[in-house]
């Protein structure tokens, strides 16, 4: 299955001005990505954009591995007629009423827009361990793993464990997996894009949005531990039983 694209295509509702806007926004957006953009000759003429080709929507499907049509579901289904020999996606940009197939709308733009995939290098104090492709990282304490590692598919981690997990999020392959570390670990993530990337780092919700493809993530615990109290008789296990609803229906015996 093909997880990035390179050159995207444009099927406008023809013969509606309203798209204009919307268009100049998504062809300004997609060459700023540095995408090659064509757009059907029927809507070419609501944008003044030199660097987007114009041509018929039958050129347009044998050129594009992507194609973006923007109005209401006629548009998004005439689209489809035009694309479906070709074998290539197809999303919809939302311009009507109601729609149930065109699920993007106009100001949700650039946010929900053809994400792709980064390419991530992992090493483990210096020591090459994988390279992936995939949308993500998590790298997460015993404290942090029933959270978003969670939810990713990753491991409950005990507590008391020193030890880190490194979760990938969504893997183009499905051999990635988790895998536990001690957490002395000096844990390095780089990238092997030839083109920048649109990534972010978040660290417990604080957010480093400016992530270029030269840049070296360095991960490691701090030497000063956060001491948490818990109520006397607390139970991490049973904490998990009735937070996950583990053994529901079944009781215990004393």
């Amino acid at each position: 299955m093909q997880t990035s694209f390179q050159t995207i295509g444009i099927i406008g509702k023809p013969s509606d001005p309203s798209i204009a806007e919307t268009l100049a926004v998504l062809c300004g957006y997609l060459k700023q990505q540095h995408y090659t953009v064509f757009i059907d000759s029927a809507s070419a003429h609501f944008i003044e954009d030199q660097h987007v080709t114009a041509c018929s929507i039958n050129a347009l499907a044998r050129h594009c591995d992507l194609v973006i049509a923007v109005g209401g579901d006629g548009t998004f289904l005439a689209a489809a007629r035009a694309i479906v020999d070709y074998d290539i996606p197809l999303i919809g940009i939302n311009l009507g009423r109601l729609g149930f197939l065109v699920d993007i709308s106009p100001n949700e733009l650039p946010e929900k827009l053809t994400p792709s995939m980064i390419e991530i290098v992992t090493k483990i104090d210096g020591m090459f361990l994988n390279s992936q492709r995939s949308d993500g990282l998590i790298v997460s304490t015993p404290t942090g793993s029933t959270a978003y590692s969670l939810s990713a598919g990753g491991p409950i981690l005990y507590p008391s464990l020193n030890a880190l997990v490194l979760v990938p999020l969504n893997p183009h392959t499905l051999s990635n997996r988790p895998i536990v570390i001690h957490d002395s670990a000096e844990i390095e993530i780089s990238f092997c894009q030839t083109k920048q990337i649109n990534a972010l780092v978040t660290c417990d919700h604080i957010e480093i949005p400016e992530v270029f493809i030269s840049d070296k993530i360095l991960i490691k615990k701090d030497p000063k531990p956060i001491r948490i109290l818990h109520p006397e008789g607390h139970d991490f296990f049973h904490i998990l039983r009735n937070k996950l609803n583990w053994s529901s229906g079944y009781h215990t015996v004393s």
